[in-house]
């Protein structure tokens, strides 16, 4: 059980800081916030996977920087693809387009951001990872039901969101 309490506060954590983020990088480029997520609350799910695959991963690459190099650039540009791709294909939805990026691959994924997800997945596990986990830790007892609620509420906006964006789609019509 222990692991996967573990598994949904990384997912809730980074989903977290991934949604900070995309604000922060959005209001460097625009000088202001926006408001472009799939979902309605402060999270970027998108993010959350990403790190906790990585996270799965760590005691693999912890060791081999040339792996964790690798393991930090496939991962989260194959969850990027996979989001943006499944996004349009269900919900006709397209929150980025990178088609004006060199080395783009359907505008969906380019070697500028994958880069950029590199560095910050290797930031993130082999500084900021740490010492999340030991907050983990310390306070796992008391956390186990704030994590469910918090996996609760991001449940219950994926299904408005897909309730709300089901209704605009004729794909989903047909269900």
């Amino acid at each position: 059980m222990s692991f996967f309490i573990s598994i949904g506060f990384n997912f809730i954590i980074y989903s977290f800081l991934g949604w900070i983020i995309e604000n922060l990088y959005c209001y460097h480029l625009f000088k202001r916030f926006q408001e472009d997520g799939f979902l309605y609350g402060p999270y970027k799910p998108m993010y959350g996977f990403a790190f906790s695959i990585l996270v799965l991963l760590n005691d693999v690459i912890h060791n081999n920087i040339i792996l964790a190099l690798v393991i930090c650039l496939i991962i989260p540009t194959t969850i990027e693809y996979l989001s943006g791709y499944y996004l349009k294909k269900f919900f006709n939805k397209t929150y980025w387009d990178y088609s004006n990026e060199r080395a783009n691959y359907n505008g969906l994924v380019c070697a500028k951001f994958s880069f950029y997800w590199m560095i910050l997945s290797l930031l993130g596990m082999f500084f900021i990872h740490p010492i999340i986990n030991k907050f983990f830790l310390f306070y796992k007892d008391i956390s186990f039901v704030f994590i469910i609620l918090i996996l609760l509420s991001i449940s219950m906006d994926l299904f408005m969101t897909i309730a709300t964006l089901s209704k605009e789609n004729k794909l989903f019509k047909k269900f």
